[in-house]
């Protein structure tokens, strides 16, 4: 098999340059493949990268436009937040190969005092409760465009000396061997060609042949639960010179989601705002300016309208359809393939206006990486790291999921089973809420679940347990 690109002969070239170090950590494989240059893609591949010679990321995109994110990713001119706990996971794989985002002009955003709620002349600083106080507390998350997390992902992944991106290439298929993957086929250039390697690890997101591949080498599809949602958003750049309010994203929507357009402006890089305007079932955002600002004015507070009415748009303006949230679970499954896992929006789509998948897709980068460590000291090799990784990562969704999903579940169109487990959950949310009008420390254990710095299980300790019998059983969500 020959290396087909320049890409890869030229970090071919540096391997030689490593040390015995390295190579002596290498200990799972050869080379590894990487299907996608995503977010997800980037971060799998730096986790992967102590533990192969060599990694392969492949991109169907051609990458030749500078900063400008990968046109396949169609959600790309929105906004883009990352949690508190997708910030230090980037710090845990990358160390100080990855600048700070704050550095780089993404803007830190203090999670108890700097995002504000409207609805009507009522603000808070929690979305289902009514905190009209700052707290400050000591974590943060980022606000930015997309393109600038990606571009320094990119940057700093590429500068990894064994890890190759190879741009403009589709990957059509898998090689199969006695019912283990081996490689991949891939179109570039001219003709079609294949490419081993010791572990591919799907990252192409939503337009992922994952699902085709698997069935047609006599694999079944996992249980699927969806939740379908049809929300429309229409974003578009706005200058913020103007500003000089401590509050960094502007929230307006109904706290009972009744009415199901939602507002929002978030601070980004390069002094701007980006604004987001959100519809559901029918009840959508125009894509051109006056529609854009009478949606604006609609909206449960003139908030968001009063804001972008007196500052000058900077981009156009972008739409994105997002019709449901997807949950695979793999692990239900009783077999799967060797030496091929997935991540990142390949596993699960989850609804974006809550901000959860890049650091979803980071963490479960982390988790890769801890898994591969766990396995290298006790000798296991790659055998079965697929189950082993979908129960780690099947626990690692479960707060994104159900968070987002008690909040699909206010609106009465939303298409979803209500189960019992999940009606329960949201009335301990509701008095979860309650408490954390009155408690500043379970306010900060909420943020930090939803930031996913700590697990869901956080918000059952004996205290909160204790906290929860004092007040009045809250009514249970709508059915």
């Amino acid at each position: 098999m020959r290396l087909p690109f320049k890409p890869v002969l030229i970090k071919a070239q540096r391997l030689l340059t490593m040390t015995h170090q390295h190579f002596t950590q290498a200990v799972h494989g050869h080379r590894a493949i990487v299907i996608g240059g995503s977010i997800a893609g980037l971060c799998a591949a730096r986790a992967v990268s102590d533990f192969f010679e060599e990694v392969i990321i492949i991109e169907r995109d051609p990458l030749n436009n500078g900063g400008i994110t990968r046109k396949s990713v169609p959600q790309a001119q929105h906004t883009h937040y990352l949690l508190s706990g997708g910030a230090n996971a980037l710090a845990s794989l990358y160390g100080k190969a990855l600048p700070d985002l704050s550095t780089l002009g993404g803007i830190p955003i203090s999670s108890g005092n700097q995002t504000l709620f409207y609805n009507g002349q009522q603000t808070s600083y929690l979305p289902n409760c009514v905190i009209p106080e700052p707290r400050e507390f000591d974590f943060n998350g980022y606000s930015q465009s997309r393109s600038l997390v990606e571009t320094a992902l990119r940057n700093a992944t590429e500068n990894q000396s064994n890890i190759s991106l190879l741009r403009g290439i589709t990957v059509t298929g898998l090689l199969w061997q006695h019912g283990y993957v081996k490689g991949i086929c891939y179109k570039g250039h001219s003709q079609e060609e294949s490419l081993a390697a010791d572990l591919i690890i799907d990252c192409s997101g939503r337009g992922s042949h994952i699902l085709s591949w698997l069935s047609q080498a006599g694999f079944h599809k996992p249980p699927e639960t969806m939740i379908d949602v049809d929300l429309v958003y229409c974003s578009a750049r706005y200058e913020a010179n103007q500003d000089t309010s401590p509050i960094n994203i502007h929230v307006a929507r109904d706290a009972t989601l009744t009415n199901s357009r939602v507002g929002m402006v978030s601070l980004i890089e390069e002094k701007q705002w980006f604004v987001t305007l959100i519809g559901q079932f029918g009840n959508y955002p125009p894509k051109n300016e006056d529609g854009f600002l009478a949606f604006a004015r609609t909206l449960p507070s003139m908030k968001v309208y009063e804001l972008i009415s007196r500052s000058q748009r900077t981009s156009d303006i972008h739409r994105f359809h997002f019709p449901r949230s997807t949950r695979r679970h793999y692990e239900a499954l009783s077999q799967f393939p060797e030496r091929l896992i997935m991540l990142g929006d390949t596993l699960n789509v989850i609804n974006p206006i809550y901000g959860q998948g890049m650091t979803t897709a980071i963490l479960q980068a982390q988790k890769l990486k801890e898994t591969l460590t766990r396995r290298q000291q006790s000798g296991q090799g790659l055998t079965g790291l697929a189950p082993d990784l979908f129960r780690t990562y099947a626990k690692l969704m479960d707060a994104p999921w159900q968070l987002a999903a008690v909040q699909d579940m206010l609106n009465t169109k939303t298409r979803m089973e209500r189960s019992e487990t999940l009606l329960t959950f949201a009335q301990h949310m509701m008095a979860i809420n309650a408490l954390a009008v009155e408690r500043a420390d379970i306010h900060k254990t909420l943020l930090e679940v939803f930031h996913m710095r700590k697990p869901l299980s956080a918000l059952y300790t004996d205290t909160i347990m204790e906290h929860i019998k004092t007040i009045p059983h809250p009514h249970p969500a709508p059915a």
